[in-house]
């Protein structure tokens, strides 16, 4: 009796996973979706931006437009005394360069991520990011599809998180975490990819 139990108990994160995946099939999931973001060639992704600087926290409204499949620009909607600041993207580099105005983000990550930086990585991750985690979830009623991807940059641990709803691959949320701790959460608002 005692080694049926243990074994048992042994098996449990086994069955849970399972469980959890209701039976679907996350590899062909994941092919999909990564396919689906590596046929992307332009977008307009509108997405509210939060950061937590851990003695302070921002807000932002961003515009991510990619205008093909190596260039692109971020505008800032809001907040209102920043609104306009717009910067392109190279995905080459994966640098934005402001036209005419420096906008503080605060402390960047090992890996250069800022709020700014956010929206272009994301994408990029999404096509061809190297996933640790795969399932599905309901997000505010709408059934997801949940990815982690994680980087290590220097010293710093990244992990990003995201929530596609199931049957249209839209993102719906993502959650970038720095060393474990949230440092960027996205709600996307408005999104459009050719």
């Amino acid at each position: 009796m005692q080694k049926r139990l243990s074994a048992l108990i042994r098996m449990m994160p086994v069955f849970i996973i399972l469980t959890a995946c209701n039976g679907k099939n996350t590899d062909k999931m994941l092919n999909d979706l990564q396919s689906y973001y590596q046929n992307v060639h332009t977008c307009s992704v509108q997405a509210g931006v939060t950061v937590d600087f851990g003695d302070s926290v921002s807000e932002y409204r961003l515009l991510y437009e990619q205008t093909d499949e190596e260039t692109g620009s971020v505008t800032v909607l809001a907040p209102e005394s920043i609104k306009g600041i717009r910067a392109a993207w190279d995905a080459e580099s994966g640098q934005l360069a402001y036209e005419d105005a420096i906008l503080e983000t605060g402390e960047q990550l090992g890996s250069g991520v800022t709020p700014v930086h956010a929206l272009p990585l994301l994408m990029k991750n999404w096509s061809e990011g190297y996933v640790t985690e795969t399932g599905y979830e309901k997000l505010d009623g709408t059934d997801s599809v949940v990815l982690s991807e994680s980087a290590q940059s220097g010293d710093t641990e990244i992990e990003y998180r995201t929530w596609f709803d199931e049957k249209t691959f839209q993102p719906l949320k993502s959650e970038i975490y720095a060393d474990g701790r949230l440092y960027i959460l996205c709600e996307f608002e408005r999104c459009s990819f050719e």
